[in-house]
């Protein structure tokens, strides 16, 4: 049987693979957090799409991350507030608990390596490398 790329959790693995290389470098750390957040975000996206959820009490299959979004603004339920990033942890958080943490570990240490002047530490780069792990072990096919 001839199966079909799957560009999604192609660029995960993409983008963890440079997280690796990085890491290794010792000396990019704060590329190493970033890579592997932007990693996280396509593991979770392959694993939580498409699906149906609920959007304003109402069931809608969603094909794809970009697909519910559009769908929830369109609902009065939406706040214009909320940031992909902001949507992307609710969903995380309700359909994903066991890596809610992680996720949110990381989501974090990506925005705060870009205020830090570049200063990550090679402990917080190996925070965010088992934050990833962990992500990854959950989201897998």
């Amino acid at each position: 049987m001839n199966q079909r790329a799957n560009p999604i959790l192609e660029h995960a693995l993409h983008n963890e693979k440079l997280s690796n290389e990085l890491f290794s470098g010792g000396e990019f750390y704060d590329w190493v957090v970033t890579t592997c957040y932007y990693s996280a975000i396509y593991f979770v996206i392959n694993e939580l799409f498409p699906n149906q959820y609920d959007i304003g009490g109402k069931p809608f299959q969603c094909h794809s991350f970009d697909d519910y979004c559009f769908k929830k603004s369109r609902s009065n339920v939406s706040s214009n507030r909320n940031s992909k990033h902001d949507i992307r942890e609710e969903l995380v958080k309700e359909y994903l608990p066991d890596i809610r943490v992680a996720f949110h570990t990381l989501r974090e240490s990506c925005s705060t390596s870009r205020y830090k002047n570049y200063k990550i530490t090679k402990e917080e780069a190996q925070l965010a490398i088992d934050c990833l792990k962990e992500i990854k072990l959950e989201c897998m096919p």
